[in-house]
């Protein structure tokens, strides 16, 4: 398989991971603003309605939830891009690796919160984690290929 139809083949597969990863953080961000959605959704582990209630559900009064709903729109338009011929193409999977690292780094710290300080866990945000891991994981693969591609490109 060529370098091209790798990085297609990842970015396809990042972009159905942050579809999943939008409709996880719509889902999260709508218990903040409705207690009918989370009464009906949370009900499973236990834990969900008292992490999405804890002062560590928002961030400058804006619920993680959302911010990170942005951050799959953002993903996702990025991998979109590096299907495409478009300038940004280029340069979305070191933009999509580094933005899911912080991802990945915040759902990490997020985590230890709820195990350690929070003492409750939230299903949801367990499979937002897991789905944010996937994309970085993806996309670590793509910079290393990408990297070891040019090297070789390099020395002929």
């Amino acid at each position: 398989m060529n370098a091209a139809a790798s990085t297609h083949r990842i970015a396809i597969a990042q972009i159905a991971l942050c579809a999943a990863g939008v409709a996880v953080s719509a889902i999260l961000t709508s218990f903040h603003y409705s207690e009918a959605t989370a009464a009906a959704l949370c009900t499973a582990a236990g834990g969900c309605e008292t992490v999405n209630t804890s002062p560590y559900s928002t961030l400058g009064g804006i619920p993680v939830a959302l911010i990170g709903l942005g951050a799959y729109l953002v993903i996702g338009g990025l991998a979109f891009a590096a299907t495409r011929d478009w300038p940004i193409g280029e340069m979305a999977p070191l933009l999509i690796f580094g933005l899911s690292l912080i991802g990945v780094l915040y759902s990490a710290y997020l985590t230890y919160l709820e195990l350690f300080v929070i003492h409750a866990v939230c299903p949801w945000c367990v499979v937002s984690a897991l789905l944010m891991t996937s994309i970085w994981i993806l996309a670590l693969v793509d910079v290393v290929r990408r990297r070891r591609v040019d090297a070789i490109e390099a020395d002929a």
